[in-house]
């Protein structure tokens, strides 16, 4: 399948905003920076977009190969390499790392075992859309995606059920997944619906991009007048599902074309599985080596270091496990060797 700059180059965006974020939340959440912190504020507007665009990609990507009713064992076989085998292999020792060397009480042997119907941290996601693949590929051979106007449909099923009592489920992430579904199946839409995805209706143009735009700004506006930390806002119910869909759409039309971005979209599995591992560490090294820096802290140079090595290092990891083909199926989900690099999708 040939790449897609423009794709690609979303991808490597994501990438930057999740990485960006964390490193972000590592310092609020340890009191070093508060919510009214102007940068903390602009990470919470990000948040519209971090999670939703992530999974409008997968739903994107998706549509490119969707899924068959003779090809539907194959299909799940493949996301459960991909996507569950990295989740217990790499979920269960990151929780296992969090247990020896985080605060104590944070995480326990149960938590360890169970992470991967629980899962820890930023790994909910991979729970979160496999439930989603494997839903949307029923939807697929049900014949739900064959019109424009049943593709709508199940959209606007999704965002009801995304302000549900689903919501509150955790078991298998799947109060997340209920959260993150509308987003994929605008990724769907967007790619097999041309007039939709691309404004070339000039009709539709103006008033839609007005509609949406005005979503995105209410988004901004109410982030920067109120206390919101980036946490906050997927729980803004309509709100916040609005503002990401209409944010979505926008970003996607802007067809931003980096080969800077298209390089560290073509790591995004990796990026997001390891990230998390490294963006911590300058904080916690810093206040090891000078804990009096607490009330001088260097909060810009400390965020550039951990979003260089929060995408340099899981790059790094994936070039050297790529080499090992257990190593690579266990902790990235790659069938081979020469796997290409590949996203979720």
């Amino acid at each position: 399948m040939n790449r897609d700059l423009s794709i690609d180059s979303l991808r490597g965006l994501a990438c930057l905003l999740v990485v960006f974020i964390h490193c972000l939340s590592t310092l609020y959440q340890n009191g070093i920076l508060s919510n009214d912190f102007w940068l903390v504020k602009i990470s919470a507007f990000l948040s519209y977009l971090r999670m939703p665009l992530f999974t409008f990609l997968s739903g994107f990507v998706y549509s490119m190969r969707p899924a068959k009713k003779e090809n539907l064992p194959q299909f799940v076989k493949g996301k459960i390499r991909r996507i569950l085998i990295p989740l217990v292999f790499l979920g269960t020792s990151v929780s296992a790392l969090i247990f020896l060397f985080g605060s104590k009480g944070q995480m326990s042997i149960n938590d360890i075992i169970l992470s991967p119907l629980y899962p820890v941290g930023v790994y909910w996601f991979l729970d979160a859309v496999f439930v989603i693949f494997i839903l949307s590929a029923l939807l697929e051979i049900a014949g739900a995606f064959k019109t424009t106007k049943g593709m709508i449909i199940v959209l606007a099923i999704g965002v009801i059920i995304s302000e549900s009592p689903i919501r509150n489920i955790q078991f298998f992430a799947i109060g997340r997944a209920a959260y993150l579904f509308p987003f994929f199946i605008l990724g769907i839409i967007m790619h097999r619906c041309d007039k939709l995805a691309s404004y070339k209706n000039p009709k539709r143009k103006a008033p839609l991009s007005f509609i949406f735009s005005s979503l995105v700004g209410w988004g901004l506006f109410h982030t920067l007048n109120n206390s919101i930390s980036p946490d906050d806002i997927k729980n803004e119910h309509w709100t916040s599902c609005a503002v990401s869909i209409a944010f979505c759409y926008l970003i996607y039309n802007l067809r931003i074309k980096s080969r800077v971005l298209s390089f560290i979209g073509g790591y995004s599995y990796s990026i997001y599985l390891l990230h998390i591992i490294f963006v911590t560490s300058p904080r916690i090294m810093l206040s090891k080596i000078a804990p009096q820096l607490k009330y001088d802290y260097p909060v810009f140079k400390v965020l550039l270091i951990s979003i260089f090595l929060g995408i340099a290092m899981p790059i790094f990891i994936d070039k050297v496990l790529s080499k090992n083909k257990l190593f690579s199926a266990m902790f990235l989900g790659k069938k081979n060797k020469s796997a290409p690099k590949v996203s979720i999708a």
